[in-house]
Formats: structure tokens, sequence, C-alpha cells
């Protein structure tokens, strides 16, 4: 089961890495209180729009793990 997006307001959730964090904590959060199993695994919402993803992710990837253990981004086709 992965994260994609509680919201799928990509205007906001894209602006910042702190707002992406916290999309994907509110995600995850919701799934646990659902299912009680903890989710480590991204599909980006809005996979349309690749070229923004992809420069994103590569830039997350370098933060992420200041933020938040054990989020890893993962781009699925």
């Amino acid at each position: 089961m992965a994260l994609h997006s509680y919201s799928h307001n990509y205007k906001k959730i894209y602006s910042n890495y702190d707002n992406f964090i916290d999309e994907m904590e509110v995600t995850q959060n919701l799934i646990y209180d659902l299912t009680k199993y903890t989710s480590n695994i991204i599909r980006f919402p809005g996979e349309a729009i690749k070229g923004l993803i992809l420069n994103f992710t590569i830039s997350l990837k370098k933060k992420i793990i200041k933020f938040m253990i054990g989020m890893y981004p993962v781009v699925m086709e």
C-alpha cells in the first residue's frame, strides 16, 4: 500500500517540501488509523506531471531523511 495524497491539491503539495511531507504524513496517519499498517512507499500525486515530479523527487531525496526517517520517495510508472 503506497502513500499517494489526501487532498490532491497539486499546487499546494508541490509548492515546497514541507507541504509535500505534511501531505504524506496526513495520508500515512490515516492509513495507519484504518489498517494499523505503516506505509513507507510513495506514489506521487499527479504522475502525469512527469518533469515536475522527477525534478521534485531528485531534490526531495536529498532532504527527506532530515524530515522523516523511513520515508523514501518512489516514482512508480
